[in-house]
């Protein structure tokens, strides 16, 4: 699991959460309630694929999710392929799911807000 990264991130680079059981890692520390609402709302939608072996635990996906200002999602889309077909459709299908989650909050002042969601098998 990724350990949490306290630093903001540079306005270009996304922020990362992380799609597993663990807590997501956040940027700036008074956005980790807001990463934790982007980590629930694509986890909650993601169907894990049952048919992989236990043994597969070391497959990732990572996505990258832009998010509007009123909360839409603009850019949703797999950036590191896991390399097996069912858990890279799964995410897929797990972010082209979600449409919108809660608007930005006002300290993020730009117009939309990025992050890198890592998705891996539990």
């Amino acid at each position: 699991t990724d350990a949490p990264d306290n630093t903001a991130p540079p306005s270009s680079a996304p922020a990362t959460a992380a799609a597993t059981g663990s807590s997501p890692t956040v940027g700036p520390p008074d956005l980790g309630w807001y990463h934790q609402i982007i980590h629930d709302a694509f986890h909650k939608n993601w169907r894990q694929p049952q048919s992989l072996p236990t043994a597969s635990n070391a497959f990732q996906t990572k996505a990258h999710i832009s998010i509007n200002r009123d909360g839409s999602i603009a850019d949703a889309r797999i950036i590191q392929a896991s390399g097996n077909e069912l858990m890279d459709g799964s995410v897929q299908t797990a972010i082209e799911s979600v449409t919108r989650i809660v608007p930005l909050p006002n300290t993020i002042p730009n117009d939309t807000y990025s992050v890198v969601i890592n998705f891996q098998l539990d």
